[in-house]
């Protein structure tokens, strides 16, 4: 009962904040089943999972949403949540055979703190984007680049991956792994986008999806707003 209400209070209006100082600092009295935590990071079983595996991280601070945790202020927060991501998918057998990570922005954000969903059993995309099948670049920097999908599965579906620039190589010439620097860039690339495609009003979600046989150094991420297309045999 009592974490249905909490649930539901830190769904009102205006509670963003009071969720993040929350989690900073009086996160051992919370009534949730804690399962890691670290200086800038919290994870938590969700207390009404929609998934499989449903597991809250969400930043120890006052973070309102996606495009927030790009300022300067909040820099390492995304590079702390992807450790803690790789962490818990390497120490819990539940996640080896592979997972989904997803954060909602705009009108798909139900509460005014930036969390991020890792669960199983259902992903929000099955098509990664082949090789040699990439499509037009939207926006690129030092750091980040983001495309169109070759085979968009929703209304707005787009793939956000390093620059070439930001790919670091080791002495074998297997690239490195992921740079902050490429993760910092992500919500300000998200950004550049919103306004020209309406991102906010409609929706949207930033996606990762971990299957079995993964072997993506620097991993790609997908961003997709508005419906979900219906599948080919079932348009009209």
């Amino acid at each position: 009962m009592m974490k249905q209400l909490l649930f539901r209070l830190a769904k009102s209006p205006g509670m963003g904040r009071l969720v993040g100082w929350s989690f900073r600092w009086c996160s051992w009295v919370l009534p949730v089943k804690k399962v890691y935590r670290t200086e800038k990071m919290l994870a938590f079983e969700h207390p009404r999972p929609a998934y499989a595996d449903h597991i809250i991280l969400s930043p120890r601070a006052a973070v309102s949403d996606l495009l927030a945790l790009g300022e300067e202020k909040n820099r390492g927060y995304l590079p702390e949540l992807w450790r803690t991501v790789e962490t818990l998918a390497a120490n819990r057998p539940e996640y080896r055979q592979g997972f989904t990570v997803a954060a909602n922005g705009g009108k798909r954000q139900e509460v005014g703190q930036v969390h991020f969903h890792l669960f199983t059993g259902y992903s929000l995309v099955s098509k990664d984007p082949a090789a040699g099948q990439e499509g037009p670049v939207l926006f690129t920097d030092a750091a980040v680049c983001i495309r169109r999908h070759p085979s968009p599965e929703w209304a707005f579906h787009f793939v956000v991956q390093p620059a070439s620039a930001a790919v670091g190589y080791d002495q074998t010439g297997v690239p490195a792994p992921m740079t902050e620097a490429y993760l910092q860039a992500i919500p300000k690339a998200i950004s550049q986008l919103q306004d020209r495609y309406d991102l906010a009003e409609k929706g949207y979600s930033l996606v990762y999806r971990q299957s079995s046989n993964s072997q993506t150094a620097l991993p790609i991420f997908h961003l997709i707003a508005g419906p979900k297309k219906a599948k080919p045999e079932q348009r009209q």
